[in-house]
């Protein structure tokens, strides 16, 4: 008898995102749960990891008449990871140039000490 191997909750998740993936399609819950079931996932646990999904933006939800609609796209999720990549870059950016701001203003007020200090030393003279 082989056990069957137990997924972890973000790989459950992924499977969910890519049956999203895969298909480029919108669905409606019982779809996902369906598809889901497919892939070895608890039906009854898709509607919480949907949910999850949705909370991070992974997968986008709309209200249609009485009706729940949800999709996301491969494209989708490399744009927002570029857009990422370019806000941490810019993000990157500002803090190099505040450290270097900082070093300036650093390297400024030890030679104001040293120069306080020689002055003081000459007034003792």
């Amino acid at each position: 008898m082989s056990k069957k191997a137990r997924l972890s909750a973000e790989d459950k998740r992924n499977v969910v995102l890519s049956i999203f993936h895969e298909t480029a399609d919108v669905y409606v819950l019982k779809d996902v749960e369906k598809l889901g079931s497919k892939k070895g996932i608890n039906s009854m646990l898709i509607k919480e990891i949907l949910q999850s999904l949705v909370d991070d933006n992974l997968v986008h939800q709309e209200k249609i008449g009485i009706s729940n609609y949800f999709w996301s796209f491969p494209s989708e999720a490399s744009a927002k990871l570029q857009s990422e990549g370019d806000k941490l870059s810019a993000d990157v950016q500002r803090v190099e140039q505040r450290a270097a701001a900082l070093r300036e203003k650093l390297e400024q007020e030890k030679q104001s000490k040293q120069q306080t200090v020689r002055m003081a030393g000459k007034g003792k003279q």
